[in-house]
């Protein structure tokens, strides 16, 4: 266990308890204490982690929404930001806009007309670009379909995740709340009359009388104690990142493409700001969908998606000179780029249109 607050440390008697400690927790265990109740949270695991939704390098702040409330709510949140940057002395957004274009369908993330509407209907500064103006206005693009267009929010930005975990993470300890990792909590269930919870831990029970639930993919896990279970799917979504030149001004984006094969083609990525030559790319769907957190294989998911794929295991793989660059710290190396890009492997699966190659095939 790890106890960041040593006056309180002994104490397990609390105003308000937390489980969670990723970005949401974090913050909530800072504007509590900050507020004057005795603070306590629980992380299950170390601090920084990447078992649940707060992993990775970059999240997308936007004001783009197709409800009005969302859109409201992300523009009051902007003010707090900068209240925390002001506080902590560094800048956790990254404020480069953002460009939605593509097709006007219904998604998960809504649709381009609707966002449209709402931001006209709130006064919300935004560009419109048909076609033609969203080629000529980002030159990064090289085609588009005929139906695409665009809607670009300046006030947009990247959310630097672990800096904000960090920042969050000491101003919580600073206004004296008690941080605790490695600690997994149950919330025991509430006797008749009671005016303040318990939760087991491995180091004992402590109370609090109000709780503050941020555990994400895992509240199933935490609701468990209240007899409550949400319809929740977990996504396990796979990131890549890919060189470009560095010299055009690469937006923070999300394309609202085509169904193809039953399946929306829905992808978003952020210019190059953890590595300064790639950006990090994603698609906002998966094929690998779990009732339960700790079914994920944290494991991309080899599959064929247009006709010319192919599917390689490896089988082995070299070491070469440009992988010494980074091992030397020469030159930095983010997530997502393991060495050893020259290998060996065995053909696994191949598109359509792939005829010089068929399963079984070492290449």
């Amino acid at each position: 266990m790890s106890s960041e607050n040593k006056d309180l440390k002994d104490s397990k008697d609390f105003d308000i308890a937390i489980v969670g400690g990723g970005t949401i927790g974090l913050s909530a265990a800072y504007y509590a204490a900050a507020a004057g109740y005795r603070t306590v949270l629980f992380e299950q695991y170390d601090f920084y982690n990447d078992k649940g939704s707060s992993d990775g390098y970059s999240r997308m702040f936007r004001i783009m929404y197709s409800d009005a409330n969302m859109a409201r709510l992300a523009e009051s949140s902007y003010g707090l930001w900068h209240e925390i940057a002001d506080a902590s002395g560094e800048e956790l957004l990254d404020r480069n806009g953002l460009l939605f274009y593509g097709l006007p369908a219904t998604t998960v993330e809504g649709d381009l007309e609707e966002c449209a509407k709402v931001m006209t209907s709130l006064g919300v500064p935004y560009d419109r670009y048909e076609r033609e103006a969203l080629l000529k206005h980002y030159p990064v693009f090289r085609e588009l379909p005929p139906q695409y267009f665009g809607l670009s929010q300046p006030s947009s930005a990247t959310i630097e995740v672990q800096k904000s975990l960090h920042t969050f993470h000491k101003m919580a300890q600073k206004k004296g709340a008690t941080l605790l990792s490695r600690c997994p909590a149950q919330i025991k269930p509430a006797r008749p009359g009671a005016t303040s919870y318990e939760i087991d831990t491995p180091h004992g029970t402590y109370t609090a009388k109000h709780m503050i639930l941020a555990p994400g993919s895992w509240s199933n896990h935490v609701l468990a104690s209240f007899n409550m279970k949400l319809k929740l799917k977990i996504w396990q979504m796979t990131v890549a990142y890919f060189s470009v030149d560095p010299k055009l001004a690469w937006p923070m984006w999300y394309e609202f493409g085509p169904e193809v094969n039953g399946q929306q083609q829905l992808f978003y990525g952020f210019p190059p700001l953890e590595q300064p030559d790639r950006i990090k790319v994603s698609a906002d769907y998966s094929y690998d969908i779990y009732d339960d957190p700790r079914e994920c294989s944290y494991r991309p998911d080899p599959r064929i998606l247009a006709p010319k794929d192919v599917i390689v295991r490896v089988v082995a793989a070299c070491v070469c000179g440009s992988d010494l660059w980074p091992y030397r710290d020469y030159r930095g190396r983010g997530a997502g780029l393991p060495m050893g890009h020259e290998m060996v492997g065995v053909i696994e699966d191949v598109g359509e249109d792939v005829t010089a190659l068929q399963p079984g095939d070492f290449v």
